[in-house]
């Protein structure tokens, strides 16, 4: 902003000022009340030559009346005298209203230096506060991204989560087993096979009466391949027992000389890893199964082709989901008990109701699942009355074995005798090695 001098060269005053309105209330206001006194002094200046004009018309007129002469030269003196005086005031009053426009105007020029340096020191305190809010964001960031990796859970389940997976996909496999064998004439010459992983009793295949038993016989056969090489492996796709121990002995040790969020990363991390370099374990795998299962094959009445592809993307979805629970913070163990083991009511869920004394499981049709010592889900199965099962020699002690097999985990349901309070199963698991 800039400020004009209220005067020119020759130190008249201009007839007309501006007061710029950048300079404060009150310098203003002190601006215009000198300025209205010169304008004030200038027409005085103006008006005097008329006065002294209007004088001597008033001596002229009083020397043609009165005829005194002599009067004129004392009227004329006084005249001049008068003019002096007049001139040498306004000459001092310009003088004066000149030194108080230079303090006016040097006051302005003082109040636009301080507003601009105000106006510098403004900016400058908003971009340190900008850069500060930036700082403080970024900051912000850092901390929730280091604590999102300290808690790297993408993809976190809950217990009725995982119950209803569960029992998604053994619906799923009960659709698919309908739906493949449909005719009961084909069933009728139902192949001689036992499942994968444990010995089968041929005889209970050759005593099925009815629809429903071969079916729950189908059922339990493919159960039992995606029990073997899905679900009860450490991590889907470590086939190797040596690396499989090698990996359980590492998390052993991350869980404890490590805190435990580091061990749940690191079995996440592993879980991607192993995922990533075993992508084609879900191909050779499913082709094992597919082999297998396909030994029904001359008893099935649906479209080989749409057959295949449906256990395929049967297989597709218990692999994921086990990869899911493979990437949680607790532990799933899934269970399953071989043919003519003891039927345990607080682990296990029968589809034909028989659940006495003597009862024992002819076939397991789904897996149950543990969360820890907690059971999630029951093991669903297919039981029947024997009279000759053998008892257990403890009295008060139940015990029914999930697996049963010499080069993997196996695994023991234990618990106390029904009516000595309730029943507190705990799942203990022990590595074999080769």
């Amino acid at each position: 902003m800039s400020i004009k001098k209220p005067y020119n060269e020759l130190g008249n005053i201009y007839p007309l000022y501006v007061v710029p309105k950048s300079i404060p209330t009150t310098i203003r206001g002190l601006a215009a009340i000198v300025l209205k006194s010169g304008v004030a002094l200038e027409e005085q200046k103006q008006s005097i030559p008329q006065q002294h004009q209007t004088q001597a018309d008033k001596g002229r007129q009083s020397r043609s009346h009165t005829g005194r002469g002599g009067n004129q030269r004392i009227v004329n003196a006084a005249t001049e005298t008068r003019r002096a005086m007049d001139e040498g005031w306004y000459v001092r009053m310009r003088a004066r209203h000149f030194n108080e426009f230079d303090q006016v105007y040097h006051w302005a020029q003082q109040a636009e230096e301080k507003c601009r340096r105000q106006k510098e020191e403004i900016e400058e305190i908003r971009h340190e506060a900008s850069q500060l809010l930036l700082q403080r964001d970024e900051h912000i960031a850092e901390l929730t991204k280091r604590l999102n990796d300290m808690q790297y859970h993408p993809d976190i389940l809950n217990d009725d989560e995982v119950v209803r997976e569960m029992a998604k996909l053994s619906q799923k496999l009960d659709v698919w087993v309908k739906g493949s064998f449909k005719d009961p004439s084909l069933l009728q010459d139902l192949p001689q096979l036992k499942p994968v992983d444990v010995p089968y009793s041929m005889a209970t295949i050759n005593k099925m009466q009815n629809m429903h038993q071969n079916w729950a016989f189908i059922r339990a056969f493919v159960s039992s391949y995606l029990f073997y090489y899905f679900f009860d492996m450490y991590m889907v796709g470590v086939t190797n027992p040596d690396i499989e121990y090698g990996l359980i002995t590492m998390e052993s040790e991350i869980f404890d000389k490590c805190p435990r969020h580091v061990a749940d990363n690191w079995r996440s991390a592993t879980s991607m890893a192993i995922q990533s370099v075993t992508k084609g374990h879900l191909d050779d795998a499913a082709l094992e199964c597919m082999r297998g299962v396909e030994q029904l094959g001359p008893c099935a009445s649906a479209d080989p082709g749409l057959r295949e592809k449906k256990l395929y993307e049967l297989f597709q979805s218990c692999v994921d989901f086990k990869r899911r629970l493979e990437r949680q913070t607790d532990r799933y163990k899934f269970s399953h008990t071989s043919s003519g083991h003891r039927f345990i009511s607080g682990t296990m869920q029968s589809v034909t109701g028989q659940e006495g004394e003597g009862t024992v499981v002819e076939f397991s049709l789904w897996p149950g699942l543990w969360k820890g010592d907690v059971l999630l889900y029951p093991e669903t199965v297919w039981s029947k009355m024997d009279e000759s099962s053998v008892k257990d020699p403890t009295p008060r002690t139940e015990t029914a074995p999930i697996r049963q097999d010499d080069a993997g985990a196996s695994s023991q349901v234990s618990g106390a005798t029904r009516g000595s309070g309730p029943l507190r199963i705990r799942l203990q698991n022990r590595l074999l090695l080769k």
